[in-house]
């Protein structure tokens, strides 16, 4: 993979990377905490029916970006759109258009939104405003064709970016690389760091695979845990742990590892199809099964040590799939009432999670 770093690079196929086609009336204020939709608005903007497919949601920097895909993937890159959406009214207050490609969850750091690109054209590194989505610069750093899509992480003050074989690191301040780090045989590899930035983990996986913390400052490695499974994904932070999902064939799990040692701290029990989702968010554990979801499989858990909690008030795959969590609300996607598509449901979290 050919590191490019060059500003010029980056400038010339800015046009055809983003798209901007901010909405009348951004908003340009800062973030607020989401509060709950009223009932006037459950059918209006992305609760009545988002614009496209795929919908993917992130919570970040206080608020609430949806993406999707505006055109199939079919043989090629779909055409994504991410947008900021108002939670109390579903509406739609910026967006911005992309070329085909994979755009990555946006990731708030150092004042900014920012967000992977992988295109026929490379890789790019785009930082965006988080108010208007409109782009102020961004690093082509690969020329490759990550099938995969990249993953941005912010620790020790750095933007951390993965791309199969190496660890980049890439100043927030003047969007250029300033570090390399090489992960040798290595054909997939993931980043994500806690919300303070002390604590960077990547995963590998090559002839052999590993989760491993490293110096936020450095890259260097300080501890690492094997993984024997086909991926290993980072799916969030508690207290001094990070949980991992590994997915093998046809079946996944779920495992809590140590930040310090990177040793096994809990393994709940969660038989699972390769589907298995867990993620960490406003202090519980959220685990789903997208294909094979329900009451007995879709649950949240203590965070630290997995146990359930409660089930989700979800009742059957077609009710819905977990977008996200956010101020004591659930995100679904669910079919649309009437016609085709889908839409944004806010559902209360249950009382028992806490």
């Amino acid at each position: 993979m050919g590191v490019r770093p060059a500003r010029a690079a980056f400038a010339a196929v800015l046009v055809c990377t983003a798209m901007l086609l901010c909405a009348a009336g951004c908003a340009t204020g800062p973030a607020r905490t989401p509060t709950a939709p009223s009932s006037a608005a459950a059918a209006s903007g992305v609760f009545g029916a988002i614009p496209g497919e795929n919908p993917a949601l992130t919570v970040t920097g206080g608020a609430v970006y949806l993406s999707w895909y505006a055109s199939p993937a079919g043989p090629g890159l779909p055409r994504m759109v991410l947008a900021r959406i108002d939670v109390r009214t579903g509406a739609i207050t910026a967006r911005n258009a992309f070329s085909p490609g994979l755009v990555g969850a946006p990731l708030f750091a150092d004042g900014w939104l920012w967000v992977t690109d992988s295109t026929a054209l490379g890789e790019f590194l785009l930082r965006l405003g988080p108010a208007t989505l409109m782009v102020t610069g961004g690093l082509r750093f690969s020329d490759e064709q990550y099938a995969g899509g990249a993953h941005v992480a912010y620790a020790g003050g750095w933007l951390w970016l993965d791309g199969a074989d190496q660890l980049l690191r890439v100043s927030p301040s003047s969007v250029e690389t300033t570090a390399d780090v090489r992960l040798p045989g290595a054909y997939r590899s993931d980043v994500g760091a806690t919300a303070d930035g002390s604590v960077l983990v990547d995963s590998e996986q090559g002839v052999t695979g590993a989760v491993q913390r490293r110096n936020p400052d450095t890259g260097a490695l300080l501890a690492a845990h094997p993984v024997f499974a086909e991926n290993a994904s980072i799916d969030g932070f508690p207290d001094s742990g990070v949980w991992i999902t590994e997915v093998g064939g046809s079946s996944a799990f779920a495992e809590l590892l140590s930040t310090a040692t990177m040793t096994v701290r809990a393994m709940p029990s969660i038989p699972s199809p390769n589907d298995l989702s867990v993620r960490v968010a406003d202090g519980v554990l959220w685990v789903t099964e997208n294909e094979a979801g329900g009451p007995q499989r879709d649950f949240c858990a203590d965070p630290d040590t997995g146990r359930r909690l409660s089930p989700l008030p979800i009742t059957s795959p077609a009710q819905g799939r977990l977008l996200g969590v956010d101020g004591g609300l659930l995100y679904y996607s669910e079919p649309v009432r009437h016609g085709t598509g889908s839409r944004v449901v806010p559902v209360p979290v249950p009382a028992a999670c806490g």
